[in-house]
Parts: C-alpha cells; structure tokens; sequence
C-alpha cells in the first residue's frame, strides 16, 4: 500500500463469535518528503561576442522550469540579482544566473550558469570629408598651410577615448582632430586619418587635398594671377596685350 505524505492512523479491529468480543488497535504511518524539487533546462555556460554597434551582447535563452515528486506548486526565482533577463543586453565580462527552487515541504535545489561576453573586438566607425578638397596657393609658394581642419568624425560603440592619427601619402603624420598647420605641397595629397579604440581596433578613412596654384601672366602694368574654379576646365584672364594664358585642368 502507498501511503500519501503526512499523517495516516492505521487501525485493526479483532472480534470473536459467541459472547462478542472487540478488540482494536492502531498505529500511525507518517510519510515525510525530503525528495528535492528538480530543476529542468538548466543551461550550460554561454560565450558570446558583442551584438554590431553595442557594447555588449543580447543573449536570449529559455529560463528553466521547476517540478516536484509530490506535485504542487514548486517556487522557482532568480538568485543573482543581476536584474537581467532573457533579450537584455550584456555587458562584457562574466555574468553569473542562478535559480532557487522550492518544494511545499521545504526542499530546495538549485542551478546556475554564466553568460560570458567576449572583450571589444569591433572597430570604431570613422567618416572623412568628401574627396577632393580644392585649395589654392599664391603664385610661386611651394606649399600651403591651408587653416582648414578637415576633421574626422568617429563613433565608437563602447565608451572611452579614442585616438586619432592622420599620415599624408604615407610620410608625414601626427596625431589630433586639426590638419591647419600641415603644409601641403602643390598637387594632389592623399590624407588618411585612422582611428582606434582604447582595445586596439582601428579603421581608417581617406581623401585628397588638391592644391593648385595660379600662373604668372607680365603684362603692362601688372602681374595678374588666378585659380581654377570648382568644376570649371580652364580659366582665362585677359589684360590686355600679351594674348591671354590658358590653364588646363582635367576634371574629376
């Protein structure tokens, strides 16, 4: 016979024929659970790189569930008080989930796992200005100081600094957010700035400062000079005698 969990009084009754005689006598069964809730789905640790453009990672998983050899209700909460759930995002490093499940009678088991998200390896997002950029340089002058920044704009999706280095064709370079007091030669220079972030990720972004300069013309009375324009194929400039001199530029 299966007895239920708690309390049972067994009683036998003896009797005999004749004159009646009853006798009886009882005892109790008392049947006690020490048998532990079971937690199902327990997972096994998660790694994970981060999501694109977070500092961190969403990871989704199926909690777990709880049952009990008595049936009933079976209390199953959150142990670490982390406050994050399935779909958060998670920062990077090692975050521990547990579970506490309870019995009516008491019994407890727990479970736990850990969600581990891998350190920064995306690169910061860097935009340059649009290619050419057109200066131009005063009649004889082998290079320019433009006084034009021609930053670089950066996202980074983890905070912290980053740092921004620029080269020109590869040979000259410094460090900063101004390109003002950086001589460029006449002709077309390739500017490239390269930022990276505080776990060495790095992405670069370049264009080209084009720097002409304006010819000489000797008329009478003075020397008269000129650039090209925007997108115009040559310029003129007439004073008078000499004939006009004509600058060719090939257009982008």
């Amino acid at each position: 016979m299966q007895f239920p969990k708690g309390l049972t009084t067994v009683t036998y009754t003896a009797s005999k024929t004749g004159p009646v005689v009853t006798r009886t006598c009882s005892f109790t069964v008392t049947v006690t659970d020490n048998q532990l809730p079971v937690i199902n789905g327990c997972l096994g640790n998660i790694s994970t790189a981060m999501t694109a453009g977070q500092c961190g990672a969403v990871v989704n998983f199926t909690p777990p569930t709880a049952t009990d050899n008595c049936g009933g209700s079976v209390s199953l909460v959150r142990t670490d008080g982390t406050g994050l759930n399935s779909g958060s995002l998670f920062p990077v490093g090692v975050t521990t989930i547990g579970y506490l499940a309870t019995d009516a009678a008491g019994n407890t088991s727990t479970c736990s796992f850990t969600i581990t998200v891998l350190p920064d390896d995306q690169p910061p997002v860097i935009t340059c200005v649009s290619s050419p950029q057109s200066v131009c340089a005063t009649a004889g002058n082998p290079y320019l100081k433009t006084g034009v920044d021609w930053d670089a704009s950066v996202t980074e999706n983890c905070a912290g600094a980053v740092t921004k280095t620029y080269s020109l064709t590869g040979v000259t370079s410094g460090t900063g957010t101004s390109l003002n007091n950086v001589e460029f030669n006449v002709g077309i220079t390739t500017v490239t700035w390269t930022a990276t972030d505080n776990n060495g990720n790095s992405s670069p972004c370049s264009f080209d400062v084009e720097v002409t300069q304006a010819p000489s013309i000797t008329t009478n009375p003075v020397n008269q000079s000129t650039c090209l324009n925007g997108s115009a194929t040559f310029t003129v400039v007439a004073t008078g005698t000499p004939l006009p001199t004509f600058q060719w530029r090939k257009t982008m």
